[in-house]
């Protein structure tokens, strides 16, 4: 079984497991629709999948996909390149009957230059994979030759099926017609064999393409995308059910009462996680697009309920305050701005241990990066405590306001090591500049300054004097997102940065990082920076998020 199923595997990706992997797939029709009446910018595929399934994937041309994925890796890795191309791709020489090269599945009768869909269905527990081909008998007659005595054939309706290794725990139920096959792995789930590719190719059906959440989507997801995904993610709440339900029966056999009583408490809660999260969207679409030195992938969520109320309710619908996105662009290892409703603000800057009411707040938050001090008392002291890494890697931070604030009274008062949140215990002292207020924290400067409207902070000596000075080195433009949340990493220069700290004697977090950094340069050697931007539709309750590698 594992050459006919690591076949199917390597139509859609570089996986040459003996089992198939259990996301399954789908497609078709009866009579299948022409690829030019497929509706404009969806996978052709869409057109012949019903409505109502969980998972799509698509790859809208493997050779492509797999080429620049391959391009990749010998350009960042080449030994990781041979090695995996050596891994994935010598086990099915022997089961091809020739190199793993996109003409030898040409020979095969299968078409690697056009689209492969998959569709899981986890409730149903079956995988169906639909890829094209270009010779349906040249594909039949090597079926015929790889397995012949593991070859049987089944009605599928007014059809005939290819089934392969019947007695096996995955058996392979093929449909072949004249531009595609249809294969389901497994039975399912109390279901007749073949009844779910029974359904999803018969005559009928509601098209995927049709569906108005997936009308909706298609403009905020790439042209040219290299790997497209469309996600219905209340339809998967029956099966996290299905599991919880199963853990909960597995933890009676061998467990004491205690043990299984928190089992079943634990899959209680992952059930109503799942319906708070899944349950509030109704539609999630994916799609990646990439090359040798860029890749970009972005998503599109249509969401309902108390999940749209909920972001509704967190995200402002104003602009963000103009000084301060312009602000956020001046040059620093890492940016980040968010537009937010004043009283969700007030509630994250409460949960960090800053007291600021919702009238002082206009929403706007942003912050600067500004280097690595390996120098500074809490790097040199080796401070385990998480919140230390402020000092570490020292920022700025600006709120917008709308009312004058006491900088000295919104830290709360306490001793260090009383509370966790990030400012607990934040000692004052006096410093150089009146109008600075400045405190010691794990032995560390921390800084905060009033203007006129905006509150700036710092971590680290002087950083509030460079965070003011960068109001005159402002960029005259805008944010150029829209959206309510934008970040950016300049990949160079914290690269840059990191090799010129003196991390040896430093933190272990910092030790880690600076091994975290060396291990993704072998990845990222050739990015220069990567950047996320989410936004909300003004007139829906849709959600969008970017994130792009250059």
């Amino acid at each position: 079984m594992s050459g006919v199923a690591g076949l199917l595997v390597v139509t859609v990706g570089p996986n040459s497991h003996a089992n198939p992997p259990t996301p399954s797939t789908t497609i078709a029709r009866s009579a299948p629709v022409p690829h030019d009446l497929a509706p404009v910018g969806l996978p052709e595929a869409l057109a012949h999948l019903p409505d109502d399934v969980p998972i799509t994937i698509v790859l809208p041309s493997p050779e492509r996909f797999f080429r620049k994925l391959e391009a990749r890796l010998e350009r960042v890795a080449p030994s990781a390149s041979a090695f995996a191309h050596q891994a994935v791709l010598d086990g099915l020489v022997e089961v091809i009957g020739g190199p793993v090269q996109p003409s030898t599945f040409r020979r095969l009768g299968i078409a690697v230059d056009r689209e492969v869909a998959l569709i899981s269905d986890p409730e149903a527990g079956v995988t169906i994979v639909r890829f094209a081909l270009h010779d349906r008998r040249r594909f039949e007659a090597w079926l015929s030759r790889t397995v012949p005595e593991e070859r049987r054939s089944m009605d599928l309706g007014r059809e005939r099926a290819i089934v392969l290794y019947p007695d096996s725990e995955l058996p392979i139920i093929c449909l072949l017609r004249v531009s595609h096959a249809h294969c389901q792995i497994g039975t399912g789930h109390g279901q007749r064999p073949g009844e779910a590719l029974s359904r999803l190719v018969s005559a009928g059906i509601r098209p995927l393409s049709d569906a108005a959440d997936v009308q909706a989507v298609r403009p905020h997801l790439h042209e040219d995308a290299d790997l497209m995904a469309f996600i219905r993610p209340k339809l998967l709440i029956p099966s996290v059910e299905a599991w919880a339900d199963a853990r909960t029966r597995r933890s009676r056999r061998f467990r004491g009462a205690a043990e299984h009583t928190s089992s079943s408490v634990h899959s209680k809660y992952v059930v109503r996680v799942a319906r708070s999260w899944l349950g509030g969207s109704r539609l999630l679409a994916f799609s990646f697009a990439f090359d040798r030195g860029a890749f970009d992938t972005r998503m599109h969520a249509i969401l309902e309920g108390p999940a749209a109320a909920r972001l509704g309710a967190f995200v402002s619908s104003e602009a963000p305050e103009a000084v301060l996105a312009t602000w956020s662009q001046t040059p620093a290892l890492a940016r980040l701005l968010m537009r937010l409703e004043p009283s969700a603000a007030s509630a994250l800057l409460e949960a960090l241990g800053l007291d600021l009411s919702a009238d002082a707040l206009n929403g706007t938050v942003s912050a600067l990066l500004l280097g690595v001090d390996s120098e500074c008392q809490a790097a040199r002291s080796l401070v385990k405590d998480p919140r230390a890494h402020l000092f570490y890697l020292p920022m700025a931070v600006a709120l917008g306001l709308r009312a004058p604030v006491d900088a000295r009274r919104m830290f709360r008062s306490g001793s260090e090591g009383e509370s966790t949140s990030l400012f607990s215990g934040v000692r004052f002292r006096e410093g150089a500049d009146p109008r600075t207020l400045q405190a010691e924290h794990f032995g560390s400067s921390l800084e905060v300054r009033v203007l006129e409207r905006v509150l700036l902070m710092g971590t680290g000596e002087g950083t509030v004097a460079a965070a003011e000075r960068r109001w005159d080195a402002r960029i005259d433009r805008p944010s150029n997102s829209g959206g309510f949340l934008e970040l950016s990493v300049d990949l160079s220069a914290v690269r840059a940065a990191l090799a010129s700290a003196r991390i040896e004697r430093s933190s272990d977090d910092l030790k880690r990082l600076r091994a975290m950094e060396q291990k993704l340069d072998l990845w990222m050697a050739h990015m220069r920076r990567v950047d996320l931007h989410a936004r909300m539709a003004e007139s829906a309750p849709q959600l969008s998020v970017e994130f792009s590698g250059r």
